[in-house]
């Protein structure tokens, strides 16, 4: 949202000129109207950005990207509710859970190559992060709503 539009709303907010719609799964959505031209935009909450990071966090940026070209009208209401950085922050808290979980058995099932072969051991750690990087997005990214 621009800075003109965010402060049309915020002096819409104060002056108590809000609409309220409920559509028939009750979700209750706020509107303001654009006195020059008016439209209706919705009501965002603002979230506490201060100590979020999407560089460290790429399980819940690929979590966004892949909501955002596959279930917008889900992202969508994430964000008007003002929950997307929480929901990211669970997501990648899950996936990086998961992740551990899946290293450590497959660690279990094929344990690592004595410790004087250290390229072996080198390709067998890779390849076992790679298997459970694949699992993460197929089984954590994909599939959280």
């Amino acid at each position: 949202m621009d800075k003109i539009l965010e402060e049309k709303m915020k002096i819409a907010i104060k002056e108590n000129k809000i609409i309220t719609e409920v559509s028939d799964t009750g979700l209750e959505t706020n509107y303001f109207e654009d006195e020059e031209t008016g439209i209706l935009y919705p009501i965002f909450k603002f979230e506490d950005e201060e100590n979020f990071n999407e560089n460290e966090m790429p399980y819940a940026v690929m979590w966004k990207d892949y909501m955002l070209n596959n279930k917008q009208h889900h992202i969508t209401t994430l964000i008007m509710t003002g929950n997307l950085i929480k929901k990211m922050i669970e997501v990648e808290e899950k996936a990086q859970d998961y992740k551990e979980k899946i290293v450590k058995q497959l660690l279990e099932k094929n344990p690592m190559p004595p410790s004087n072969e250290t390229l072996k051991r080198g390709a067998h750690l890779a390849n076992i992060y790679e298997i459970a990087e694949e699992m993460v997005i197929k089984d954590i990214v994909e599939t959280i709503l």
